[in-house]
């Protein structure tokens, strides 16, 4: 920071102006932190983790082979980013519609998205809800578990 006295030298011997990350390097050492807050740059397709998206069917079956098939169809459907199927480029969850959103947000927007494409992909199963397992609660990384049904 600039001295109050704003004594820069002498002419023969001139002291540097600071630079702007020398003030802010300043600023952020006069500010004064609660120990127990941190602040951290996290991006949010970091925060959902949904490749490991949980499946759970709701109720009971007796279809046991066609539930395993469904299981793992969703399983697939919600672990592929989008545009990595080369069969069909739209098959998966497109991580890029909750990237550098609030969790809030992008939970909603998951939802939609998983929704959506178990309607399109999955028409023996449809979407119940979605339930947020801790993952890393430091650092708010969530995992979805879809609760289905049978259609």
């Amino acid at each position: 920071m600039l001295d109050v006295d704003q004594n820069y030298g002498t002419p023969e011997t001139p002291k540097p102006f600071p630079t702007f990350k020398e003030c802010v390097a300043q600023d952020v050492q006069n500010v004064i932190f609660n120990s127990n807050e941190f602040a951290e740059e996290r991006y949010i397709d970091d925060m959902i983790d949904f490749s490991s998206t949980v499946v759970e069917l709701s109720g009971d079956s007796e279809k046991q082979k066609e539930v395993q098939d469904i299981a793992k169809c969703l399983r697939t459907l919600y672990s592929t980013p989008i545009g990595s199927q080369e069969g069909d480029r739209e098959l998966g969850i497109n991580p890029n519609i909750f990237v550098d959103k609030p969790l809030p947000v992008a939970k909603g927007l998951y939802v939609a998205e998983v929704t959506e494409k178990t309607a399109s992909f999955e028409p023996r199963a449809r979407v119940v809800r979605v339930d947020w397992l801790d993952s890393d609660v430091l650092h708010g990384v969530v995992i979805p578990k879809v609760v289905y049904e049978l259609v």
